[in-house]
């Protein structure tokens, strides 16, 4: 672990241009041992492997993704303010970076990961960190139930992993979200999170009456894939609840930024209009 450390060191130097190219080329992902590692982040334990390009992310250049972070954590506090109590959806939960992250910051997570090597990534980091309000549920949320087949395209990105008409790949049961929300009696949505490398409009569709009634503040990754089959953004807007404003999130060098919705986003924030004042303001 030598070169590893060595090489965080320089990772967390954020003055230091072009870090992520030198980390990337003397310790590039394909040619990394599946290497363990175990960290402090933000408070908490992190525990991952230097093949796995997010697990990289944290460990060399400490955080991944943090105008996501950011915004879900101030929308959180927000929502507390108007709801009392917030719940989070995060749909694609991956090896649990975000719903680790954000568990402090919310009542309870209800998490989603189909894949069961991801799973375990994210059922060790509940149980290592002791989050006793992380639910786990080992299903694809799509506009169906079912099954169906998922591949991994790059093998140091499991978050890549995706929903294939193709044979092969790991097969998964499909749940339509109303149906699971109801038979499983789980909370109010007050912030969903929906990153499934372009099976975004199934996922939408699939929840569409608890959509309705509960009106959440909704972060999507809208992808190439995804607007195809939106249909663009007119599509996307009909996907989701009546009266609500559209973002585009932008990361800056410190945080993020909300800016009037751009088709071509390829991060998208819908906010309920009862509270899109509010929303734009941030971040605070």
């Amino acid at each position: 672990m030598l070169i590893p450390a060595v090489l965080r060191v320089l990772g967390h130097q954020r003055w230091l241009r072009g870090r992520t190219r030198l980390v990337s080329a003397l310790y590039p992902p394909d040619l990394a041992r599946k290497t363990p590692f175990e960290v402090e982040y933000d408070g908490l334990k992190y525990r991952g492997h230097l093949a796995n390009q997010l697990d990289r992310n944290v460990y060399f250049f400490g955080g991944y993704a943090p105008d996501e972070i950011a915004l879900l954590r101030d929308l959180s506090a927000l929502m507390r303010d108007r709801r009392g109590t917030v719940t989070l959806y995060d749909v694609g939960a991956n090896v649990g970076h975000h719903t680790m992250l954000l568990s402090a910051h919310v009542d309870e997570v209800i998490a989603f990961e189909p894949m069961p090597a991801n799973r375990a990534a994210l059922e060790d980091k509940i149980v290592l960190n002791g989050l006793p309000n992380v639910r786990v549920f080992p299903v694809a949320l799509s506009d169906r139930a079912g099954s169906a087949s998922m591949i991994i395209p790059n093998p140091t990105n499991p978050g890549e992993a995706q929903i294939s008409t193709h044979p092969g790949g790991v097969v998964v049961e499909t749940v339509r979200g109303d149906d699971l929300v109801r038979s499983a009696r789980l909370p109010r949505i007050d912030l969903l999170k929906v990153d499934v490398e372009g099976h975004e409009p199934e996922v939408l569709a699939g929840l569409a009456e608890t959509l309705r009634r509960d009106r959440p503040c909704v972060l999507l990754e809208a992808s190439e894939v995804a607007m195809r089959k939106f249909g663009g953004a007119d599509g996307l807007r009909s996907t989701l609840y009546s009266d609500h404003v559209l973002f585009s999130l932008r990361p800056t060098r410190r945080s993020y930024r909300l800016e009037p919705y751009n088709p071509r986003s390829w991060e998208v924030l819908c906010a309920p209009a009862e509270l899109a004042e509010a929303v734009g303001r941030l971040p605070a």
